[in-house]
């Protein structure tokens, strides 16, 4: 028998075309990733909350361009594909075309999902703002569910979030976030506490799989005033 051995050159080609052939098909993986959530590489999708209170309803705007108008107070908005770019929002009353959020920045990436919430109160000793959700992540399991909590409370106050009476978000304070955290697809008891006091349930919610789940708390925590605190569903489908 006779054994013959690959000269140097001939297995550097052979190793640098696996690792090229490698990388090859690891990027076409997470480009094919993206694409079966439905964003291209250029593309990215942004879903929006209005939670200012006492706006009843109002325009959204990227770089002057209206993206939908008439969005009301607590009904958060279905996503919208858009180029993967920089933005200047701005969140108008309806009809009437006042700001209540002006040139609010969005740098949004490719092949990601994001979710603006605008929250405060339209009463002017409670300015409004903006805060921009990132929901980072690949494809999703249909057995699960991918979970932030945002707290768009008004006022400042620290929130809680407990699914199957453990706590899953602490210490979220106004105009932050925290997330995302994976749990199984199915009935869940969820509960929201402010300043360790229930707000929210327990109630037993459905929570899809496959989809990013951003549960928002909105409102504001004085008794009394019309905007009771809230806890809405802003869903992104991934499958």
């Amino acid at each position: 028998m006779v054994t013959r051995s690959l000269s140097l050159p001939l297995l550097a080609v052979i190793v640098a075309t696996v690792v090229r052939t490698g990388a090859a098909q690891q990027a076409a993986a997470s480009e094919q990733q993206v694409v079966a959530r439905g964003i291209g590489p250029d593309r990215a999708r942004l879903g929006f909350v209005n939670a200012i209170a006492g706006s009843g309803k109002v325009d959204l705007l990227a770089d002057g361009h209206t993206l939908k108008r008439n969005i009301r107070y607590a009904r958060p908005l279905a996503a919208k594909s858009l180029h993967a770019e920089g933005y200047s929002i701005d969140v108008d009353a309806a009809k009437i075309g006042l700001p209540y959020i002006d040139a609010f920045t969005a740098d949004l990436q490719g092949g990601r999902d994001y979710t603006l919430v605008a929250y405060g109160n339209t009463d002017s000793s409670s300015p409004t703002a903006a805060l921009l959700v990132d929901l980072p992540g690949l494809l999703i399991p249909k057995t699960d569910v991918h979970v932030l909590f945002t707290n768009a409370v008004q006022d400042s106050v620290s929130a809680e979030l407990s699914i199957d009476d453990q706590v899953v978000f602490s210490n979220v304070v106004s105009g932050n976030y925290q997330g995302p955290q994976t749990i199984n697809e199915g009935k869940h008891r969820v509960e929201v506490k402010v300043n360790g006091i229930t707000v929210f349930g327990p109630s037993v919610q459905k929570l899809k799989g496959g989809e990013t789940l951003n549960l928002v708390l909105i409102g504001t925590a004085v008794e009394g005033d019309g905007n009771p605190l809230q806890l809405l569903k802003s869903e992104m489908k991934t499958r």
